[in-house]
């Protein structure tokens, strides 16, 4: 019953204390820091009046001078800001469930009016310019700041108009232009779903790789071994940008070199050190006390024979002492000893050094991987849990296992460098500046991993006026 009277002071106390935060932050005209306060202040106690009433103010206090604000800048020529500002208004009054008074509310469906004046004007640019990516991305943008407007919902037929319009100029002149033609494809089925126009004509993977021809020729190892290497150049051929499932031209790759291994043991002598407690016998001094006698007077009355005697007399009492005496104890020291034991010492000394070669029709490349390593291990198999010393039984590694992580590695490296040929023919500009083969260039950079964004995004910017990544959000993988 105590902890749960406790426990009530506690929440009684919080509270108050959010309540009276908030009235002091309101009474300094901090509205904004108040509003949190209040509405902690609701959470705890929601059927306070005083709370309700405070909280409801707030939030119009808060909303007309953000409003003020959103006027400003829309007076000020900063339509831009005024409608992200009114976007973390409209944010700010769903999370708190804002509720308004007509004066307030008539105040910010007039700023959301001639806002979406502004805003609806800037959508129409961009589709007259050409631009109905960035008109799309626009619209979704800020949809939930001027969805409620009855001409918003216009805006996508003319967006969509757009679209159409350019993409027929679009189609033009693709002959040999896969990738370009597959985001094209995606392009225009976004702005009509009815669109007929496919990339199946000329698929990517008519232009891509599968089933690589892998020699494997190195030395020192098995034909498991080799296997194991082709295996992961395989892999890593499979994540390069060069390979689709459904290609059908293949490339050729091919790694030779040596792996060299060598494992040594020996006998050493090992020292384990480890701490004893030692007990002795050692004399300390303990404070005493003891009752000790002496000799006083005292005065009292003696009422025998029907008379008082009344004097002092000696009487006998007893008084503290301290005294000191040396008693035995048992102590400890710490001693230090050493165990000498002999020990294995395992070495395994690892070379490799590899040389890859890629040749993809006229396109060549090359790759090296090298590896000098020593790893060693100490082994003994006593247990002798009393001195803490335990049995080491972890071994140096197999070299067949390290070769497989080689090989996992040199996949790696196989794979980076198709990417790097990737990139260097195609994240550039082609010999043919036409405007279809600077597409076909820019989509096809895209598919290695760490393509160099400025060079695809520039072009996607000048001539959608949106990223690639926002154009991939807007109309699907591509």
């Amino acid at each position: 019953m105590k902890i749960i009277i406790i426990s009530l002071l506690v929440l009684l106390t919080s509270c108050s204390s959010y309540k009276k935060s908030a009235i002091k932050l309101t009474e300094e005209g901090l509205h904004e820091s108040a509003l949190d306060m209040w509405v902690l202040a609701y959470k705890d106690d929601p059927k306070d009046p005083e709370i309700q009433a405070g909280l409801l103010m707030c939030q119009e206090k808060v909303s007309n001078e953000r409003l003020v604000r959103i006027r400003d800048l829309r007076n000020a020529r900063e339509e831009e800001q005024a409608i992200i500002e009114m976007q973390k208004l409209i944010q700010l009054q769903g999370l708190h469930g804002f509720r308004l008074d007509f004066n307030s509310s008539t105040f910010q469906g007039r700023e959301t009016l001639l806002l979406s004046k502004y805003n609806n004007a800037q959508i129409l640019r961009l589709t007259a310019g050409g631009k109905p990516l960035a008109a799309e991305l626009r619209y979704r943008l800020y949809n939930n700041v001027f969805e409620s407007q009855s001409d918003y919902k216009n805006l996508r037929t003319e967006i969509n108009n757009s679209g159409n319009l350019q993409c027929k100029s679009l189609k033009k002149n693709l002959k040999g232009k896969p990738f370009f033609r597959s985001f094209i494809s995606q392009y225009c089925k976004f702005f009509n779903p009815e669109s007929k126009f496919s990339a199946t004509k000329e698929t990517i993977a008519n232009v891509l790789y599968a089933n690589p021809m892998i020699e494997a020729e190195i030395t020192g190892v098995d034909a498991e071994g080799n296997a194991v290497m082709t295996k992961a150049l395989k892999e890593g051929f499979e994540a390069s940008p060069w390979f689709h499932p459904e290609a059908t031209k293949t490339i050729s790759l091919k790694v030779t070199g040596h792996y060299k291994w060598n494992k040594h043991s020996e006998t050493i002598p090992q020292s384990h050190s480890y701490n004893v407690e030692i007990p002795y016998t050692a004399y300390v001094s303990v404070k005493k006390e003891k009752d000790v006698p002496y000799e006083t007077t005292e005065y009292n009355c003696d009422y025998g024979g029907g008379r008082s005697d009344c004097k002092n007399r000696p009487v006998t009492k007893f008084r503290k002492e301290t005294y000191y005496e040396s008693e035995p104890v048992t102590k400890y020291r710490t001693e230090t000893r050493v165990f000498k034991y002999d020990a294995i010492k395992r070495t395994l000394s690892l070379e490799l050094a590899l040389q890859g070669k890629i040749m993809i029709e006229k396109l060549a490349g090359s790759f090296t991987y090298n590896r000098d390593e020593t790893e060693t291990a100490i082994l003994h198999d006593n247990n002798m849990p009393e001195i803490n010393l335990s049995p080491k039984t972890t071994d140096v590694s197999s070299p067949n296992t390290v070769f497989q992580n080689y090989s996992v590695l040199t996949g790696v490296e196989e794979r980076a460098e198709l990417e790097r040929t990737w990139i260097k023919n195609f994240c550039s500009l082609p010999q043919d500046r036409s405007f279809p083969s600077i597409g076909e260039n820019v989509t096809r950079c895209r598919r290695a991993p760490n393509y160099p964004v400025p060079f695809v995004d520039t072009w996607f910017e000048n001539t959608f006026g949106v990223n690639s990544r926002d154009a991939e959000t807007i109309i699907g993988k591509f």
